[in-house]
């Protein structure tokens, strides 16, 4: 009995010993499974870090390894300067990459560039242009959607202001904006202000009667009020447009902002716009402030420089003007000239943002996809560097203006920016800024506004009258669309 005991008890550990062993076995194996498996992760990582730096040296290749020409395209003066201050930095960057650039005057280019970018026939890769006078070049299709082609990122370097007025209801951004203007500005004396004891600022004057009353101060002490040279019935209308714009809704600032991008049957559908409250209200305002004699009486027959000169020779108090006056200024005036800025009061509802524009931009024909597609890496990345602050610093250098891009540094602006314009970008932070209303989609049109605003402002046309006959003239001009 115990000879079997023990037999069974010998069996019993023996398969106890077997069971074991092939248990490690399966681990064993289980392990050097895993560990196969990870090998096959590790070398597909390996294979995909490697093919994707592949990819990059393929697109750098793109950038750096053939010799390519770029044509470039600007108007002579400042915009060809700044563009290549640019070219010159990415020449610096990529010596295989050349940048040629053609120039017209500002009247020629103006004619010129529109035909180019239809007809594709001319040298033209990147263009510099008025976004505000080519609303009809992404309707035609004549020019790339920047934003399927620039990295996202970059639009978080573009101030707000500029990158709502580039960007159009669709999300769509045609043209990359540079620096820009703010118009419409009341530059005033202030030994005079100081003199008689009136307060001028940021947010002075607060209202349409608190202006007034600051006129008639100042016609009291034998002062005229705004000098405006308006004899070409043009400068006017920058005032005019910044009443307008600040008693449109959004909706209604960016319909008539952009009325040359609309069709025929949008246009004559939204023409009433032209003659709705907001345009009668903006021309009211300017209706009293002529009554109350807040303009110098020779508004309407004197041009510009002469008007300027009434400010700087102290005749009159205040300066109707853009940014780029502040440099006309100082050139005009004795070093002993001191002056300031100020705004059109804001409207009953509170409204008193600055009328802006950040006029010109780069954008890339249609036709480059098409024509020279190895281009288009090259230029995107020229592109995508325009905001940085080496490039920006590069631009700004050349052409001066209210920023574009947030990274031009404080340090650079303190040192390099007249004081006038500083106190308006400043301001413009704590006021905000308006679309500047773009008249020169149509020359009848813009024609017909210089005029209705003369007359509002010589006091031969009513506020309602004036409304009327730009809502008569759009809808002439739409049926005239074929």
């Amino acid at each position: 009995m115990s000879k079997k005991i023990v037999l069974l008890i010998s069996i019993a550990l023996i398969m106890a010993m077997v069971f074991s062993f092939s248990l490690a076995g399966c681990k064993e194996e289980a392990v050097e499974e895993e560990v196969t498996e990870e090998t096959v992760e590790e070398e597909a990582v390996e294979e995909t870090v490697e093919e994707e730096a592949v990819e990059e040296e393929v697109a750098e290749e793109e950038i750096t390894s053939e010799p390519m020409i770029i044509d470039l395209w600007a108007h002579s003066g400042n915009p060809a300067d700044a563009f290549m201050a640019l070219a010159d930095l990415y020449t610096a960057e990529h010596p295989n990459i050349t940048f040629n650039m053609t120039t017209h005057t500002v009247d020629n280019y103006k004619i010129v560039s529109p035909l180019a970018i239809q007809n594709g026939q001319e040298k033209l890769d990147i263009i510099w242009y008025w976004a505000s006078l080519a609303s009809d070049w992404p309707t035609n299709g004549w020019v790339l959607d920047l934003k399927e082609y620039l990295d996202p990122s970059i639009w978080d370097d573009v101030v707000d202001g500029a990158l709502n007025q580039y960007t159009t209801s669709e999300g769509n951004i045609y043209f990359t904006p540079q620096a820009g203007h703010f118009l419409g500005l009341l530059f005033y004396n202030t030994d005079i202000f100081e003199e008689l004891g009136i307060e001028m600022g940021t947010n002075i004057p607060a209202s349409e009667d608190d202006f007034i009353e600051i006129c008639d101060k100042l016609n009291q002490a034998g002062y005229e009020g705004v000098s405006i040279g308006n004899v070409g019935k043009s400068w006017m209308t920058h005032i005019t447009t910044a009443l307008i714009a600040q008693n449109m809704s959004p909706e209604e600032e960016s319909t008539a902002g952009y009325w040359a991008s609309l069709s025929k049957e949008e246009q004559l559908e939204k023409a009433e716009i032209w003659k709705s409250d907001a345009v009668i209200d903006g021309f009211k305002v300017l209706d009293k402030y002529a009554k109350a004699g807040c303009f110098i009486k020779d508004a309407n027959i004197i041009d510009w420089d002469p008007a300027r000169e009434l400010f700087v020779e102290g005749k009159a108090a205040m300066f109707m003007d853009g940014t780029w006056g502040i440099n006309l200024i100082r050139d005009m005036a004795d070093e002993d000239f001191n002056f300031s800025v100020s705004y059109l009061a804001p409207n009953s509802d509170g409204n008193g943002q600055i009328s802006s524009k950040f006029g010109g931009g780069y954008a890339v024909p249609s036709y480059v996809k098409e024509k020279s597609p190895e281009k288009i890496p090259v230029i995107m990345d020229f592109l995508s560097k325009q905001y940085t602050e080496e490039y920006y610093i590069a631009a700004m250098e050349v052409q001066q203006g209210v920023p574009a891009s947030k990274n031009l540094p404080e340090e650079y602006i303190d040192a390099n920016y007249d004081p006038v314009l500083k106190k308006i970008i400043s301001d413009a932070g704590e006021r905000g800024m308006q679309l500047y209303l773009t008249l020169s989609w149509d020359a009848e049109f813009s024609a017909k506004f210089a005029d209705v605003s003369a007359a509002v402002l010589g006091q031969t046309m009513t506020p309602e009258e004036a409304a009327n006959e730009l809502y008569e003239i759009v809808v002439k001009l739409a049926e005239e669309r074929e």
